[in-house]
């Protein structure tokens, strides 16, 4: 199955240009099953899980800004339906997974060149906002702290778009990190006033 060794990794865009290698994480989200496959794609999805997000992870390094965006857009797809409910099997994303989701996502906020890798990531934000406490109780609150962190600094943005999915990022995040983690999505951490984390608008 994916993930069980380097090789497994995708061509190196060198290889085969951008165009095609943003195709093919194109292709990726696309093909990710959706909630009306379940119960039937949960072996899929639990085997796949993994490996495509440590593909989107490495594509948010050195990977011109089609690639990126492509890549967010296949966490976002996998966002949408991955299998997270704790009721009657286990969730289909690893504590680690839901980690490195948030690691390319806090990758594509923070990109001060081009506004499109922010909107993807932000996309990609939303719906982690929107899985709500399923999604949120797998991620650590360090992790937490960087993703709304770089949110926050959006809503300095310049470009219209980017600052209204900031905004919706942080209500799709408000309650639920509130309830798992006690986090004030709208309030800045001090951590001179012994807070946890350092967070700003």
């Amino acid at each position: 199955s994916p993930g069980e060794g380097k090789d497994d990794s995708l061509t190196d865009t060198e290889e085969i240009g951008p165009i095609v290698m943003a195709a093919a994480m194109v292709c990726l989200g696309d093909c990710w099953p959706r909630k009306h496959s379940l119960p039937r794609s949960y072996k899929t999805m639990t085997e796949c899980a993994g490996w495509l997000i440590g593909q989107i992870n490495e594509k948010q390094t050195g990977q011109p800004w089609n690639v990126r965006v492509a890549a967010l857009g296949a966490l976002r797809a996998l966002l949408r339906s991955v299998y997270l409910d704790q009721n009657t099997r286990a969730p289909a994303l690893t504590p680690e997974d839901a980690r490195r989701a948030t690691q390319a996502a806090v990758a594509g906020l923070d990109d001060l060149k081009y506004s499109a890798v922010r909107k993807a990531a932000l996309e990609a934000v939303v719906e982690m906002g929107e899985r709500g406490v399923a999604f949120a109780r797998l991620v650590d609150g360090v992790s937490w702290e960087a993703v709304v962190k770089s949110v926050n600094g959006l809503l300095k943005d310049r470009d219209p778009g980017v600052l209204r999915l900031a905004e919706k990022a942080l209500k799709a995040l408000e309650d639920t990190l509130e309830e798992v983690t006690g986090m004030d999505v709208d309030k800045p951490t001090d951590k001179s006033a012994g807070g946890g984390g350092d967070l700003y608008l």
